[in-house]
């Protein structure tokens, strides 16, 4: 019938204006969640500029602080050099104090302490008197492993033991348990070898210390680095002279 006709078109009509209905508010709710999308992808890139910001500014921060940190050892190494024994001492005792620093100082104390053979310049003095003569044994501990502070400080230990007060107070504070030990974990290096049979020989002028280098096991090291080196002349000559006081 006409009614029933007209019925089902509105029923048509309805139908469409609701599916209409349903697709705007599903490309709305599309659109929506897009523009979210790209929001949460505008923020993500924006957090990761900044992160990337932070670790550029990081790198800078970093690449300065060394650049600073570089620029104080060429100063300090530089004032070693040259630094009266109290600073010397205190520099060695600086955290950045590391076995180069240390390989540093230790070869300016020998070489402003010796006055030829036999001497010992006023520095060298008041290196012993500024508590230099403790420290030597302390150098030689902490830096056993390293060949050239060892050789360095075995050298000043050397050059300082010429004075019979020196030689008196190294032997007292352990010294030469610290150069022997020394001599023991480095027997092959020459260089080590050379200054510990030099040291040894200047503090055995020592009736204490004798018999300190005895019971270090002293006479040993000598005895080995004499049979190993035979070609060195040095080692051969210093380690026979101080075994003749031995």
């Amino acid at each position: 019938t006409k009614a029933q006709a007209q019925a089902q078109i509105a029923q048509a009509h309805a139908s469409a204006a609701a599916a209409k209905a349903e697709a705007e508010a599903m490309q709305a709710q599309a659109e929506a969640e897009q523009a979210m999308a790209i929001a949460t992808a505008e923020e993500e890139a924006a957090r990761r500029m900044q992160e990337e910001a932070r670790a550029v500014q990081i790198a800078e921060r970093e690449r300065q602080a060394e650049a600073a940190q570089r620029e104080l050892r060429a100063r300090t190494m530089s004032e070693l050099e040259t630094a009266e024994p109290r600073r010397v001492l205190e520099i060695l005792k600086l955290p950045l104090a590391d076995a180069e620093v240390h390989k540093t100082g230790w070869s300016a104390i020998w070489r402003q302490s010796d006055a030829g053979p036999g001497k010992q310049t006023a520095y060298g003095r008041a290196f012993a008197s500024a508590g230099g003569l403790e420290a030597l044994g302390v150098a030689l501990r902490e830096y056993q492993a390293s060949v050239r502070v060892v050789e360095s400080v075995l050298h000043s230990t050397w050059v300082l033991a010429r004075d019979d007060a020196n030689s008196a107070a190294i032997g007292a504070g352990g010294g030469i348990e610290a150069v022997v030990a020394a001599m023991r974990s480095h027997g092959g290096s020459a260089a080590v070898q050379e200054q510990g049979c030099r040291a040894l020989f200047n503090l055995s002028f020592n009736d204490a210390n004798v018999v300190a280098i005895r019971k270090s096991g002293g006479t040993k090291v000598l005895q080995e680095a004499r049979a190993r080196f035979s070609d060195s002349s040095d080692i051969v000559q210093f380690a026979e002279k101080a075994l003749k006081r031995l």
